[in-house]
Parts: structure tokens; sequence; C-alpha cells
């Protein structure tokens, strides 16, 4: 019994020092630290440090509260949070802004990374389908994944929000959702929500997050599914076969369409063509709404 128990123990030790190890090795940027966030409105740039700070040791989560005399309407909060998934240290970040009825300047907001800091090469997914890496430690643009709000393309236009970033033989990917733009910049993420549209929500939410352990894209694709969209469900085996995917616009009158099909017929054999989708048109109907023909 004696032997059992010390056994036990040992085992709890050898995972409390590897967890804590990661621990420290992913939060040099620091739950328990304050930290200011600087947001743009305008011409107009400040930095913003948490009025209110609540850390909690034990669980490993900390509630940032901001606010700014210069804009008294706009609050953030960052709830923070560093858990354990899949053997990978995770430090989870939800941004929530709230206050602002209506801009009327452009509001750009910089989140520092800390692991966007420090790096010797970036593994992206670029838009293209390549798998690029980046050995340009200097460059303060890193990579750009469009969506909503005020996009900007870089050299490195990204199809999924996910970049690893590795030092020596060491990967952490970086993510955030997908619903929004996100710019990968030497050391933070930034978005920028135009004074056109304003904060299209009463809270508006950004996740971001720091995987540790990542050492490739296929790691880092499958922990983004796992923690950001984990709440989506997998889809079908038959989606990871498709290598290829075509859109058309009615070109030609309607007829654009179905001279790709004939032209593919004779270049793709037919054991490979369950690995090509096609779609023939698509618009919107309302916003938020597909409609499909």
């Amino acid at each position: 019994m004696k032997r059992n128990l010390i056994v036990f123990l040992l085992l709890i030790y050898t995972v409390t020092a590897f967890s804590q190890i990661s621990y420290i090795n992913l939060a040099s940027d620091s739950l328990n630290k304050q930290k200011s966030i600087a947001i743009k409105y305008g011409n107009q740039t400040i930095n913003i440090k948490p009025e209110l700070t609540r850390f909690d040791p034990i669980s490993q989560k900390r509630e940032s509260g901001y606010v700014n005399s210069e804009l008294p309407g706009l609050r953030i909060k960052v709830l923070s949070e560093l858990f354990y998934h899949d053997n990978h240290a995770v430090l989870q970040h939800v941004i929530e802004l709230s206050g602002f009825k209506k801009l009327e300047k452009d509001l750009t907001i910089y989140f520092p990374v800390n692991t966007l800091n420090h790096f010797d090469k970036v593994l992206m997914p670029l838009k293209s389908g390549i798998i690029y890496q980046s050995d340009n430690v200097t460059d303060t643009k890193i990579a750009s994944y469009r969506c909503a709000g005020k996009p900007e393309k870089y050299a490195n236009d990204i199809a999924l929000p996910m970049i690893v970033c590795t030092t020596g033989k060491q990967g952490t990917a970086v993510m955030t959702d997908p619903y929004f733009t996100s710019l990968y910049d030497k050391g933070v993420i930034r978005w920028t929500y135009p004074k056109e549209v304003g904060l299209e929500d009463l809270v508006e939410r950004r996740t971001i997050i720091e995987a540790e352990g990542v050492s490739d894209l296929d790691e880092g694709m499958s922990m983004y599914y796992q923690t950001i969209l984990k709440e989506v469900p997998a889809g079908p085996a038959w989606m990871k076969n498709i290598a290829m995917i075509s859109y058309d616009y009615m070109s030609d009158n309607g007829k654009g369409w179905f001279r790709d099909i004939d032209t593919l017929s004779t270049l793709i054999p037919i054991a490979d063509r369950r690995k090509v989708a096609l779609c023939l048109h698509g618009w919107y109907d309302i916003v938020g709404r597909y409609c499909f023909k």
C-alpha cells in the first residue's frame, strides 16, 4: 500500500513539475502581471492599464478591467485563463469591449502577445493553400487574416487566424477567433472597428489563445478546432480529401461553370474527381443568410 502511494505521489510530482515548467515558459506573459493595452482612436494612441485586476492563483484565472478618462465611454474587460489541454499548456484571453454606442473615428485595439516578440521562424497557412515558413524575425507585419472590420492585405495572407512561432525546437501556436480580422504584428495582435460600422453588438468579444508545445501546422490546426472552435461540430471525413474547389459567378451567361467542368474532366482522372468540389452559384439573400442554386 505504501509503495503504491509513493509511486502515485511521484507521478503527481512529475506531472506537476512538468506543468509548472510549461506554465512558466508560456506565462512569461504572466497572468499575475498587469499589462497595458494600446488603443488607437482616430489618430490618437492611448496606452491604458487595468484599473481593477482579480487573480486567482489556484484556478489560474485573471479578470482585468480597463477604463480611460480620454475615452470615458469605452470599457474593456479581459478574462484570462491558463489551463492544460491534450498535454499542451494553453493561455486564453477573452477580450470584451462595451460602452461605445457610436464611433466617431476608427477604433483599433492592440493586444500584446509575448510569443510574437520572440521567435526564430513562423509557420503559417497561406490563402493559396501553401504552408509557408518565414525566417524574417525583424518584420513588423507578420501575417494578416482578413475578415470583418477593417482588413489590411499583408505579404503573408493567411487562410486561418493561426500561426506557429518556433524558437529552437519549441513551438507555440498563436490563434484568434475566425469571425473578425486579425493582424499579427511584432508583439501584438490588432484589429479595427471602422467608424462607419462601430461595435456591432452591445458587447464585442475576441478570443486570443497561445498553445505551447505545438511543433507544426497540423498540430496547430488540431488545437485550433479543439479550443477556439470546440463548440463547432467536426465536418464529415470526406471533407479532408478535398484538394480543389472552384466557384463560378454565372460567367459567360451561365456557360462558364460547365466549360470548367468539361475542362477538368479532361485533366483529372476519374479516381481523383471525388477530391474536387464545385459550386455553381451563391448570393446573399439578406445579411447573414446564404441561398444556393
